[in-house]
């Protein structure tokens, strides 16, 4: 099984184990769709997204990737074609 550690922090198939969300400050989108809302927190060099339907699975990105992400969206990089 593929993992890694940050402090006490294991992360093991997109899953994140030994670190509750009291531990955590997770910021959620002011627009949610259906009660389906994205979530972002900051945990050291990381920046960490999750779907509120399914907080156990979370995206890990450094800040790099982070910044390049929003700059993508504010750039309509992944807008869905109607």
């Amino acid at each position: 099984m593929r993992y890694a550690m940050t402090g006490d922090l294991k992360v093991e198939r997109g899953r994140m184990t030994g670190l509750n969300d009291s531990q955590v400050l997770w910021r959620k989108c002011i627009v949610c769709a259906g009660g389906e809302c994205l979530e972002v927190a900051i945990l050291g060099e990381r920046v960490l997204l999750r779907s509120s339907r399914d907080p156990g699975l979370q995206l890990r990105l450094t800040h790099a990737e982070w910044r390049e992400f929003v700059v993508g969206v504010r750039d309509g990089e992944f807008d869905a074609d109607v």
